[in-house]
């Protein structure tokens, strides 16, 4: 029997079959909790989904899992490299060129179509159009 995420032992890596996995996640804003606890696994060709209302850590979970913050406690692995263990440059490529996602307060380009958009970090960074389409 596998234990969920959140019961794993501390040592134990991450499922080889997860692209993205995080293990108790703990984040404070200025002393008030933002994250308690949680974690997450997503497999290759999963689309992952946050939702909440306002104010329960979906941001927070997002940039925690992007490497944007590091977790005060807890652990996020993605594609087998452990992020919380990152420095800050190999933490900005990483999300530079593997993460994207839209927050609360979307900063889109209105001339550009919804795929160019999301697209755009790939483009900026050299990525064919046909290969950025794709992604």
């Amino acid at each position: 029997m596998v234990a969920p995420p959140d019961k794993a032992r501390p040592d134990q890596a991450p499922p080889q079959d997860d692209l993205l996995w995080a293990r108790s996640l703990h984040y404070s804003h200025s002393g008030s909790p933002g994250l308690i606890g949680v974690s997450a696994g997503v497999r290759q060709g999963e689309i992952l989904a946050v939702t909440g209302p306002r104010g329960c850590g979906k941001s927070t979970l997002l940039r925690c899992l992007a490497g944007q913050l590091l977790p005060e406690q807890g652990e996020v692995w993605f594609n087998s490299v452990p992020v919380h263990t990152l420095g800050t440059a190999a933490r900005e490529r990483l999300r530079r060129d593997r993460f994207a996602w839209i927050g609360p307060d979307p900063q889109l380009l209105p001339e550009l179509k919804v795929w160019e958009n999301t697209a755009l970090p790939l483009l900026i960074g050299g990525a064919p159009h046909r290969a950025a389409r794709r992604a």
